[in-house]
């Protein structure tokens, strides 16, 4: 990858997989604390985010932009995705992970460690921003079961990450953006998004 994004990736441990796969990496984070002065044999370049969602990069600056978490800690999601989605080339791909659920009962005070307006997008309203840009949807998976970050290890192992993959399967019938009882708690709570922009005539056909 010539040039990779990442949105809100912090310390950017999401590329160690691919760290040599990279040339050049640039994260967008607004916290100075959460920031990696050498990930692997690179050193990644860290912007500040903008009020207004905007990103000072020319169209189709990177061909790989990660977003994982991320849209809802922002107002302007919407905004963001358009300039996601403008910065990334023609036949670059993002990857896309959201909470696609309310993130608790809005009558009662905001658990610890959550923002103050924070809140997951509704699974339709996800695949709309994504589409409406012109990104095709290239793969999407149901994920995060309510149990599988209790069990030991998390996601760090594969056999938890099939077992979510499954459960969340299993139990997509039962989804609800805002849960009103036990029982309709048990589904998944996020969405994977693999997304690519389509190459434009010009490139298509350029030599």
């Amino acid at each position: 990858f010539k040039s990779v994004l990442g949105l809100g990736s912090a310390q950017g441990g999401e590329f160690l997989a691919i760290i040599d796969r990279i040339d050049e990496l640039t994260i967008v984070e607004p916290s100075q604390k959460l920031r990696s002065k050498q990930l692997g044999g690179l050193r990644p370049r860290y912007i500040d985010p903008s009020p207004d969602a905007s990103l000072p990069f020319p169209d189709g600056s990177f061909d790989l932009v990660f977003c994982l978490s991320v849209l809802h800690h922002i107002p302007k999601v919407s905004a963001q995705v358009r300039e996601l989605a403008r910065v990334l080339s023609d036949g670059g791909h993002m990857l896309v992970l959201e909470p696609i659920v309310s993130l608790g009962d809005w009558n009662l005070p905001r658990k610890a460690g959550l923002t103050k307006r924070e809140r997951g997008i509704p699974l339709s309203l996800l695949r709309r921003m994504l589409t409406g840009e012109g990104l095709v949807i290239e793969y999407e998976a149901l994920c995060d079961f309510p149990i599988t970050r209790r069990l030991p290890g998390g996601y760090d192992t594969g056999w938890s990450v099939q077992l979510d993959r499954l459960l969340s399967k299993v139990t997509a019938w039962n989804y609800r953006y805002h849960p009103t009882s036990a029982m309709q708690k048990i589904r998944p709570t996020a969405s994977f998004f693999v997304v690519t922009k389509p190459r434009s005539i010009a490139s298509a056909t350029a030599p």
